[in-house]
């Protein structure tokens, strides 16, 4: 009778931990952070004030710099109407180019507005992909900003998470058997 009864609570733990596995893997990372934004607290009253202040841009910032350093770059290396091809990208507010202080690199500020939901990431993905095809021969593109750093992170932890999801199974397999 005991041999039943672990098997009938075994066959009862593991349907609960096999269903709450499954909706695990289903679960999307969430880059902006939707779900920690409060409402009516403290927090979101500061966050109004600084949006206020601010403005709820996504600033990216994108530098192009030579390949290598005994590269000369001719007028028709640099990169060509690159502002007028980000300002039609979805949700690009602004587009500035940035002074450079000698370095032979063009360097872009380029601001992003939040979709009326909140979410940027598709946008920012977007304005990446953008200067990356933009990108000339001699040329290579760096980006950085918080929202570049967001998405790195937000991906990153994507990776681990079905790394780790991935070899739970096996492990625990393994382990017990």
């Amino acid at each position: 009778m005991s041999r039943l009864r672990a098997r009938l609570l075994l066959a009862a733990l593991a349907l609960p931990t096999l269903a709450l596995f499954w909706l695990g893997l289903a679960a999307q990372v969430d880059v902006e952070n939707m779900a920690m934004k409060s409402v009516g607290t403290p927090e979101a009253l500061a966050m109004q004030q600084r949006l206020a202040e601010f403005g709820a841009e996504h600033t990216v910032l994108l530098c192009y710099e030579r390949v290598a350093s005994t590269t000369e770059i001719s007028p028709a290396d640099r990169p060509q109407d690159l502002e007028a091809t980000l300002r039609k990208a979805e949700g690009v507010v602004r587009v500035r180019r940035v002074p450079d202080r000698g370095s032979g690199a063009f360097l872009y500020a380029v601001d992003v507005a939040a979709a009326p939901d909140g979410s940027y990431a598709a946008r920012v993905e977007n304005v990446l992909a953008t200067a990356a095809r933009a990108t000339p021969p001699l040329l290579r593109l760096q980006a950085t900003g918080l929202p570049v750093a967001e998405l790195a992170i937000s991906a990153a932890i994507a990776a681990e998470r079905r790394t780790m999801t991935r070899s739970s199974p096996a492990r625990s397999a393994s382990c017990c058997s």
